[in-house]
Formats: structure tokens, sequence, C-alpha cells
């Protein structure tokens, strides 16, 4: 059990430090160009990865697999373009807050139970990451406090539902399948993203792809 705290902690951090680092790149490139490097890393990362443990090719792992990176790389794609719009620190939480429902629900919807405890941590971090996306009011004379505006929250939307179908997906992966379908994920969102940025249209005349406003 230490175990896998200490891993879903250690994944948030890197999470974290992901969508921050990836955000702020996506303002100063493309939200395109941006996510073709990290998806190129994380391949290479998850290559490696997939030489140095045990794995088993199925059927399950390999839809499991590409289904989820489908879903991830549109989820990827919103997701930037939403940060980069802005204001981060309203749209990363709202974003995160759906993700995390998704896969609640469809545990929910397809009965599989979670202890008590798990519900209330569930119900906590739900409350939380609400709090945390609401705006506080500006005080009189001081600046106006930027609010999520229409675009980045249909964009927020779409990435909170993409991303948590994603992880739905990976997670009906067979536990044997090892990080194949997470090697499949990104393989595959590395070969969607490599024509788009090879198409010239989609850097220019797409403001929310190139994160302006």
């Amino acid at each position: 059990m230490g175990t896998v705290v200490a891993l879903a902690l250690a994944a948030s951090l890197f999470y974290g430090a992901s969508d921050f680092l990836g955000a702020f790149t996506a303002r100063k490139l493309t939200v395109l160009k941006t996510g073709t490097v990290i998806y190129l890393a994380a391949t290479v990362v998850a290559t490696i990865a997939l030489a140095v443990t045990p794995w088993v090719l199925s059927d399950e792992a390999f839809w499991a697999g590409s289904i989820a990176g489908v879903f991830a790389t549109v989820g990827m794609i919103t997701f930037y373009a939403a940060l980069a719009i802005g204001p981060m620190s309203l749209l990363a939480p709202l974003i995160a807050l759906i993700q995390t429902a998704i896969p609640v629900f469809v545990a929910a919807v397809t009965g599989q139970g979670l202890q008590p405890q798990a519900w209330v941590a569930v119900g906590i971090a739900l409350v939380a990451t609400t709090l945390i996306s609401v705006p506080a009011r500006a005080a009189a004379g001081e600046r106006a406090i930027e609010r999520i505006t229409a675009r980045g929250g249909m964009l927020a939307l779409v990435a909170g539902i993409t991303l948590g179908l994603s992880t739905v997906s990976l997670d009906s992966a067979p536990p044997e399948s090892g990080v194949f379908p997470a090697f499949l994920d990104l393989a595959i969102g590395l070969l969607l993203l490599l024509p788009l940025i090879a198409v010239r249209r989609f850097r220019t005349s797409d403001a929310w792809l190139n994160g302006t406003k």
C-alpha cells in the first residue's frame, strides 16, 4: 500500500510539473509543437521501459492502448490550448476535476465498488479542486482577476473528458500487459501529431492551437 501511495504522489508531482512547463511552453511556441516534443520524449522513455520490464501482448492490451492514445491526444491538445489561453490557475484544477470525475463515474456505472474511505477521499478531492477553481473577487482599486472565457471553458471540458476516458481505457488492459498499453498510448499520440505538425495551416490559422486569445 505504501508503495502505491508513493508512486501516486510521484506521478502527481511529475504530472504537475509537466502541466505547468508544457502550458508555459505552449504560450511561447504552438500547442502542436509543444505536444509533439512532449510525446516524443515520453515515447522514448516508454520504449526504454518496454525493453527492461516484463509485458504481455494481447488484443485487450492493444485496443486499450490504442483507444487511450486517441483520447489522450485530443485531451493533450485541448489541455495545453486551454492553459495557453488561461488563466492557468483556474483552468488547470477545473480540468483535473473533470478528469478525476470521469473514472469515478465509469466505476460507479459499471458496478466497480470502492471502499467507503475511498469515496470520502474522492469527495474531498472533488470539493478541494472545485474550491481552487473559484476565482476570488478583486479588491477595490486592484486589477480585475482573470476569469475563464467561453472558449477556455469549452477546451477545458473536452480536455477533462478525453483525458479521463484515456485513463479508463488504460485501466481496462489486463494487469499482465505491463507498460505496453502506455507505450502504445504515447506512440499512437506521436503518430497522430506528426502529420498535424507538418501541415502549416494548423500552426497559423487556428488561434487557439497557437495559444493565443
